[in-house]
């Protein structure tokens, strides 16, 4: 156990050294050996010594905090295989301070208490450095814990270091007495070594193991050192014997593939082959090669290669498939590629729906659908023409044959589906005869037929503000006043054509009071016109006792004394309707007096009226002026100037002129 108050502890005068801490539990080690084991492993070895050669690691530090039975996960830099299995770039990989590697991760424990290869009870998949209860304490001297990648692909060297470990269970030679041990894996050989720099622990513990062995602990026993000291500069090497492998590269380019597509498959082999066919097989879209497809072979007989090959058109879609090359002389299967690759397909298109089976020239479909999304609208023409939205509607534009087509594209192509459509000339149709402009809605009436010379069509009202109804023979039939809208409609091929014509209908004249004019109107003189708001009616007299005229815009003149009767009548085609203004006097001239001529001095603004009766005064000529109170016998008239004036009194049909001048 290495606690960093422990050690502190250790540089202090009380400390005494404790042995034998950890050890007293070697007794207990229970050795197991997997006999009888039914697993077989493909990958042996040759073990050797070899010449010893230290590499100084001043890589990744493990860790660079001191400590005891401690484990790290450390990254593989490239594909490793060990005992057969293949562990790929980025796998981790266990490390113990207790001077071993692991490729099994997490191992269940530090396992500091090393024992003989091979051993069930010891560390599985294990490469033993120098496996002793050693601790690592940064204290000491230049201790390190590193690991590093060397050289160069496809020759580089993992090395990881445990340099100046000390004993963490005898403290006597603390930071005196050091291992310093390696191992180094090398790339594409797989070969392992170990290379001891330095065993120079306290000798009563001085008792590492170096060695390795498989996933099971079992035999064969690859072992170099048990419990004894290697012996300071001193290297072994693992050689896996020679065994045929097959290895698929991990970067197959080009995913995602079309079905039907090409892929190259790079490759590489080790072993000898002769007479000897490649052949890259395809996984399912799961990556399980239970039913393998070939998509590609290559004869050749050297250790690396491309094979040309191409996924077969119709393989369904998938993200999981997986490539692998194998051999046929020797039969070999070779690993996958160990990375998932995409097939994709053409697109299928669902049919086309909705639209119609033709449109007319100048008009619109429906929509055309498709359940298929993103795809794209056109028109194929053929002897008409068409065009379409991009929501599908189309407008015909000459009559004929045309093809509707939706396409939908993806990254392995364009898949197209077509539907039929006929584009058809609207019928020819003559304008609408006979009939009538008007009809009488109140009472209701009916019209002479209307007429069209296009056979085969169908009579219809569209009612305004008015309403109507027609039969099939095309008579109207007026119901409500106002304007409605008569329709000639002839199909053919699925295309309308209509013609219209307006029709009034009317009602019995609505005709207010008379309004405007006068009571009474001297003879010779004239009324203010008398008016109606219902236009289109007729002004006339009825003479009584008196007699008068009228003219069209309602104004009467008196000729006659006596009472006359004012008619304004309005007529429709629904009948006429009279009104009366009753009664309107013609009355004669009355005698009037304005009182005398009146001649003043220059410079006179004013002058005073003298009439009698009663009446009204107007001016009648002259420059501007006032007059005061117009309906006053004696106004006074201002504002005059020198010259002529003449003022008017007028009473009923009568008047009187007076004359003012000034000078």
């Amino acid at each position: 156990m290495m606690l960093n108050a422990l050690l502190n502890k250790m540089r202090s005068p009380e400390f005494r050294p404790i042995t034998g801490l950890k050890h007293l539990f070697v007794s207990g080690f229970f050795i197991v050996f997997f006999l009888n084991s039914n697993v077989v492993f493909t990958q042996t070895y040759t073990q050797s010594t070899t010449t010893y050669s230290w590499d100084a690691v001043a890589g990744t530090a493990v860790t660079g905090t001191s400590c005891d039975d401690c484990r790290y996960a450390i990254p593989l830099p490239f594909n490793f295989t060990f005992f057969g299995t293949v562990y790929t770039a980025g796998t981790n990989v266990d490390v113990s301070t207790n001077g071993w590697l692991s490729f099994t991760t997490p191992q269940a424990s530090s396992y500091w208490t090393n024992a003989c290869l091979p051993n069930a009870a010891a560390p599985m998949n294990l490469v033993a450095a120098y496996w002793d209860d050693i601790a690592f304490y940064s204290g000491c001297g230049s201790a390190s814990w590193k690991y590093q990648t060397i050289g160069t692909t496809p020759n580089r060297r993992f090395v990881i270091t445990w340099n100046n470990f000390v004993s963490s269970s005898d403290y006597t030679w603390y930071c005196t007495n050091y291992v310093s041990t390696e191992i180094k894996l090398f790339e594409t050989s797989n070969i392992i070594e170990v290379h001891v720099k330095e065993s120079n622990l306290y000798p009563s513990t001085t008792s590492g193991t170096i060695g390795i062995q498989n996933a099971t602990g079992s035999a064969p026993a690859y072992q170099a050192v048990c419990n004894s000291n290697p012996g300071s500069l001193s290297a072994w090497r693992w050689t896996p014997t020679v065994t045929n492998t097959i290895t698929t590269s991990t970067t197959i380019a080009g995913s995602p593939f079309c079905d039907g597509g090409a892929v190259s498959v790079p490759f590489t082999s080790t072993g000898t082959f002769t007479g000897n066919t490649y052949t890259a097989q395809l996984s399912n879209s799961a990556g399980s090669f239970a039913s393998p497809t070939s998509i590609g072979t290559l004869v050749s007989n050297a250790n690396s290669g491309t094979i040309s090959a191409t996924i077969p058109g119709g393989t369904a879609a998938g993200a999981g498939y997986r490539i692998r090359v194998v051999s046929s002389s020797p039969v070999v299967t070779g690993t996958d590629n160990t990375v998932n690759l995409t097939v994709n397909n053409v697109p299928t298109v669902a049919a086309i729906g909705g639209g119609a089976a033709s449109v007319c020239v100048s008009t619109t479909t429906p929509a055309f659908t498709d359940a298929t999304a993103g795809g794209t609208w056109s028109i194929t023409n053929g002897t008409g023409t068409a065009s379409i939205t991009a929501g599908g509607v189309v407008t015909g534009l000459t009559a004929g044959s045309v093809t509707v087509n939706y396409a939908v594209t993806n990254g392995c192509g364009t898949t197209t589906v077509t539907k039929a459509l006929t584009v058809n000339n609207p019928p020819a149709v003559a304008a609408i005869t006979g009939g009538a402009t008007n009809v009488c809605g109140s009472p209701s009436g009916s019209t002479p037929a209307f007429t069209d010379a296009t056979a085969g069509g169908t009579w219809s009202i569209t009612n305004g503000t008015g309403a109507a109804s027609i039969t099939a023979g095309g008579v109207a039939t007026g119901t409500a006043a106002g304007s409605v809208t008569v329709n000639y409609a002839v199909t053919t091929g699925g295309c309308t054509t209509t013609v219209t014509t307006p029709l009034t209908v009317d009602a019995t004249p609505v005709v207010p009071a008379i309004g405007g004019g006068a009571a009474s109107v001297c003879i010779g003189g004239t009324t203010p016109a008398f008016t109606n708001a219902t236009g289109g009616g007729t002004w006339s007299i009825t003479n009584g006792p008196g007699t008068a005229t009228i003219n069209s815009s309602g104004v009467a003149t008196g000729v006659a004394l006596g009472a006359v009767v004012v008619n304004y009548a309005v007529t429709n085609i629904c009948g006429t309707v009279t009104r009366t203004y009753s009664p309107l006097t013609v009355t004669a001239a009355v005698a009037v007096n304005g009182g005398p001529d009146q001649y003043l001095c220059s410079g006179t603004v004013s002058a005073t009226m003298a009439a009698t009766g009663s009446g009204t005064w107007t001016k009648v000529s002259g420059a501007a002026c006032t007059i005061t109170t117009p309906g006053a016998t004696n106004t006074t008239i201002t504002g005059l100037a020198s010259g002529t004036y003449v003022f008017r009194w007028t009473t009923g049909c009568g008047y009187d002129d007076v004359v003012v001048v000034i000078k």
